[in-house]
């Protein structure tokens, strides 16, 4: 094959990435790929798909700042290339345009590593099929599934920070939510992995923290396309440049996967067999799911743009608070669409790589102007939908008022079995390995009726009749045999009742069980900050024990202490004292938890809580008196009766419950039972 008419040879020659000329090199990089897809775009060939209207180009963006939106904060990115409609591209360089766009515009991103490579001796003539120099077998999604970020549904935190961890967004399944990244592993400080595919450079010692770095960035940059507020992604594809080779990754909320390093001058017309396969590909191609478009558009792929887009000074943070794209859009579940003024407006998402990225937002069938929440979730295909949990519990309602009451009501729910994270990894020929334990990904949507707010907004009595309400209807749904096992501060809402009462509402079932299933993994479930520390040591020692109840109590508990800590007027304090349980991982959350429980601090509780003082110290005390009596056990080797048949024992339920509520909160309980007797309720606990 001759490239001599196509200028490649001209580019690769002048092409180098030093850290002197950055943007030299990407402007190379991309008159070389740009070249490739202008000589391949009117040309046929079987068995590729035909062209279509995209018309993609590589795009230098490098001085391009694009925000996003995650908890409050805006985190800039300025990624190295992106791949850009033809369309878009042409916008961008309008000079009547802004220089602006969202993460749902780049079909995908390159990232080019600093590095010096040899002057390339470009052949005339490419003959024959082997792989060239030094690409290896291994780089494609291996991974040991006892890593910790593997398998375990663990929410890290109800906010989640970013990679650069500078900012925090909604709850993240730090292990459900986090799959393995792919070896080989290089161990940070933090004790995480962080996957280096390169070999030993030829010149030297190559520089570790450069690479995690360049990665981490990398890994950002497809984690802000994942999450992008007004499109829907099952996953991306992305290319990393260094020293002449070229990786190609994909990413899917299962974990990473990479191709084996490319030498772009020996195995050039590789690399444009995959420049070709990129430039057919449809949006849906590109990992964009039809489900979720702009209203007004007949083509669910069409670009949205936001109809404001901030001026270059708000970008930069000098003025944030009027940074305000909006963005109108509509979702489709089962036979019902829903309506979104403002795609952005999101009540709560998950930012990251891996892991279920749930994304709520407040919608509005249009069918009939009915208010609903509408959660879009990249679940495990083995879990028990929320629709059939949902079913048991209706029919528990039945016969029990309090679980009527203050269970959330499930309008609709989809499943996508289209979208799975594992139509690629069966076609790739990709083996499944000790993943088969957990299970493929699937696109889930749950429709549910919208409530009046989380409990974090509340205070003094209609906190405590909300906090109680949600555990007395948690301890009938246990006996009932539905096990939540991820109770955290944004499960437990509120709605306003007759009179304007506040009651309390228990809510999201998608990591819960029913009494009989089929246990489908071993690993424990939670949101870090409120999760047993029995079950903390689980994950930081790999080994297993059963959830049992006292296990979610405990985490009702630390929802408390969380709150009554963090929340001035519904709003998060500045100076919260335990945002440090939400970062890294199990051990550090253990930990400060631990130093929390037996080192006296002062000024802990913020003003709307002051008033309960003694009652949150008793808490601190039984969660003391806990923790000692279980290192008692542990010194005198005595087992914790790690039976499964101990989620079925509706005794040491009762007992535990009776415990607990007439050892803690006797006095807001006979408050509450007064609500209770004047709604007509007989017989409350």
């Amino acid at each position: 094959m001759s490239f001599a008419t196509w200028r490649v040879g001209s580019f690769l020659r002048h092409f180098r990435c030093k850290e002197s000329a950055r943007t030299r090199g990407y402007l190379t990089f991309c008159k070389i790929v740009n070249s490739v897809l202008a000589k391949t775009k009117t040309q046929e060939v079987g068995g590729f798909l035909k062209r279509n209207s995209l018309d993609i180009l590589l795009h230098n963006t490098s001085e391009l700042q694009i925000p996003a939106l995650h908890a409050g904060q805006y985190s800039i990115r300025i990624p190295d290339c992106t791949f850009l409609p033809r369309a878009i591209a042409r916008r961008y360089h309008d000079e009547d345009t802004h220089k602006y766009i969202e993460w749902d515009t780049p079909l995908g991103v390159v990232g080019i590593k600093s590095g010096r490579s040899h002057k390339p001796k470009i052949p005339a003539l490419y003959v024959g099929t082997e792989l060239a120099d030094d690409t290896r077998e291994d780089y494609v999604n291996r991974a040991d599934s006892r890593n910790t970020k593997e398998g375990s549904s663990i929410s890290q935190s109800p906010h989640e920070a970013s990679i650069g961890g500078s900012h925090s967004a909604s709850k993240r399944k730090a292990m459900d939510e986090a799959g393995p990244h792919p070896e080989k592993m290089i161990k940070t400080d933090s004790g995480r992995g962080v996957s280096s595919p390169y070999p030993e450079s030829e010149s030297g010692t190559r520089s570790i923290e450069s690479e995690l770095i360049s990665e981490v960035q990398f890994g950002g940059y497809n984690a802000e396309m994942l999450s992008a507020a007004t499109v829907i992604r099952k996953h991306t594809i992305g290319m990393m440049y260094k020293a002449n080779r070229v990786e190609f990754w994909w990413f899917d909320r299962q974990c990473p996967i990479r191709s084996p390093p490319l030498n772009i001058i020996a195995d050039l017309p590789r690399f444009v067999v995959f420049l070709r396969i990129l430039q057919r590909l449809t949006r849906e191609g590109w990992g964009y799911v039809p489900i979720m478009h702009p209203p007004d558009s007949s083509n669910s792929f069409g670009i949205q743009q936001p109809s404001t887009q901030p001026a270059p000074d708000e970008v930069a943070g000098k003025d944030a608070g009027k940074m305000a794209p909006r963005a109108p859009a509509v979702i489709i579940c089962g036979k019902d669409t829903y309506h979104t003024p403002d795609a952005f407006s999101r009540v709560h998402h998950i930012w990251g790589l891996n892991g279920r990225k749930t994304t709520v937002r407040r919608m509005t069938r249009i069918a009939d102007n009915k208010q609903a929440v509408v959660k879009v979730a990249w679940q495990k295909e083995v879990r028990t939908s929320e629709k059939v949990i949902y079913d048991f519990i209706k029919q528990v309602a039945e016969d029990d008022p309090v679980v009527k009451e203050h269970v959330s009501e499930l309008l609709d729910e989809q499943i996508f079995t289209d979208y799975n994270t594992g139509t690629f990894r069966k076609h790739a020929g990709i083996p499944i390995t000790k993943e088969k334990r957990t299970g493929y990904r699937v696109l889930r949507v749950t429709v549910f009726v919208e409530l009046d707010g989380c409990i974090t907004e509340l205070r003094g009595e209609d906190f405590w009749r909300a906090f109680l309400d949600c555990l007395e209807c948690h301890y009938k749904l246990w006996l009932a045999g539905v096990f939540h096992r991820d109770i955290s501060a944004n499960n437990l809402m509120y709605k306003i009742g007759e009179g304007g009462k506040i009651r309390g509402v228990l809510i999201d079932f998608d990591l819960a069980k029913l009494r009989g299933d089929a246990t489908t993994s071993t690993e424990p479930t939670g949101t870090l900050p409120f999760m047993a520390l029995e079950m903390l040591e689980t994950v930081t020692t790999k080994t297993f024990r059963p959830h049992l109840y006292r296990h979610d109590v405990e985490s009702f508990l630390w929802v408390v202490i969380w709150v009554c800590a963090h929340y001035v007027k519904g709003n998060e304090r500045v100076d919260a004292p335990f945002k440090r349980w939400a970062q890294r991982d199990a051990r550090n959350c253990l930990t400060r938890k631990l130093a929390f429980l037996f080192t006296p601090l002062l000024g802990l509780w913020s003003t709307d809580h002051e008033a309960d003082v003694g009652l949150l110290q008793s808490i601190v005390n039984h969660l003391r008196s806990e923790r000692l009596r279980q290192l008692n056990e542990q010194a005198w080797s005595v087992e914790p009766t790690p039976m499964p048949e101990e989620l079925d024992d509706d005794e040491a339920t009762r007992r535990y419950y009776k415990e607990i509520t007439e050892g803690l909160f006797l006095e807001k309980l006979a408050e509450r039972k007064h609500d209770l007797f004047s709604k007509g309720v007989s017989n409350p606990p």
